[in-house]
C-alpha cells in the first residue's frame, strides 16, 4: 500500500515539476521576445526616420550600428548579416545625402537610378523581413 502512495506522490511531484519547467520556458521565451522587440523598435525608428525624411544622418547610422551590435546576441548570424547589409545601405544613403550631387552621364543614369531604387526597396522591406525573425520560436 505504501508503494502505491509513493508512486502517486512521485507522479504528482513530476507533474508539478513539468508545469514549473513549462512556465519557466515560457517566461524565457517572453523575455527574449521583449528584448528582440526593443531592438526592432529602435531599428525601425532609425529606418523610419530615414524613409520619412528622405535623408539619413551619420548619427542614425551610428545608432543603427550600436543597436545591431546588441541584436547579434538575440538573433542568429542570418539576422546579423542582414542588419550589416542594411547598415551599409544606410551608410551609403547618409553619404549620398551629405555629398553634393555629381553629374551622371546619360548612359550611366539608369544604372545609378536602379541602384538607388534597389537600396530604397531593401530599406523599405526591412520591416517585413525583420518582423519575420522577430516572431516567437
Amino acid at each position: 500500500m505504501i508503494s502505491i502512495w509513493t508512486a502517486f506522490i512521485g507522479a504528482i511531484v513530476t507533474f508539478i515539476a513539468f508545469l514549473q519547467w513549462t512556465t519557466a520556458r515560457q517566461k524565457v521565451l517572453l523575455d527574449l521576445f521583449d528584448k528582440r522587440f526593443a531592438v526592432y523598435e529602435e531599428l525601425r525608428e532609425v529606418i523610419g526616420r530615414h524613409l520619412g525624411q528622405g535623408a539619413a544622418s551619420f548619427e542614425d547610422v551610428g545608432r543603427f550600428k550600436r543597436t545591431a551590435d546588441r541584436a547579434q546576441f538575440l538573433f542568429g548570424p542570418e539576422v546579423t548579416n542582414f542588419l550589416e547589409e542594411r547598415r551599409l545601405d544606410l551608410t551609403h544613403a547618409a553619404y549620398q545625402d551629405r555629398s553634393p550631387p555629381s553629374p551622371v552621364s546619360e548612359d550611366r543614369r539608369q544604372a545609378v537610378e536602379e541602384k538607388l531604387v534597389a537600396r530604397l526597396n531593401r530599406l523599405t522591406d526591412f520591416f517585413r523581413t525583420l518582423m519575420y525573425w522577430l516572431r516567437p520560436t
